[in-house]
């Protein structure tokens, strides 16, 4: 009878040591979850600062080159669309105009757009 109440009790003791064992396992895996739960929204706080702070940062960029620029078009564009207009002026006024003394002040007059326009 003695041995049976010792294995008996020894059993129950095995199990009881098991047991917190795995309490004592799930709750540092539950610890471990919240640490890297609190890392992970860390990291993401700071990668959203650092998109916030890229996205600034590229909006004041354009910003400037349209200042620079001034108008949304890129300077080569505008510079393209200014010479295709004096050429355009060029045909036309030559066409119209025989005499070579309204060319030349026809063409003055082109040169004083284009550097107004610059």
């Amino acid at each position: 009878m003695q041995l049976e109440t010792t294995c008996g009790e020894d059993r129950a003791y095995e199990d009881d040591m098991m047991r917190q064992r795995a309490e004592a396992r799930a709750e540092d895996a539950v610890n471990r979850l919240r640490v890297a739960q609190e890392q992970l929204s860390e990291w993401a706080g700071s990668k959203a600062r650092d998109a916030q702070t890229s996205l600034g940062v590229t909006q004041q960029l354009l910003q400037l080159l349209k200042d620079s620029s001034g108008s949304s078009t890129e300077p080569a564009v505008a510079q393209a669309g200014i010479e295709d207009d004096v050429e355009m002026k060029r045909h036309r006024d030559s066409a119209s105009d025989a005499d070579g003394d309204a060319n030349e002040s026809s063409e003055a007059s082109l040169m004083s757009d284009v550097e107004k326009a610059a």
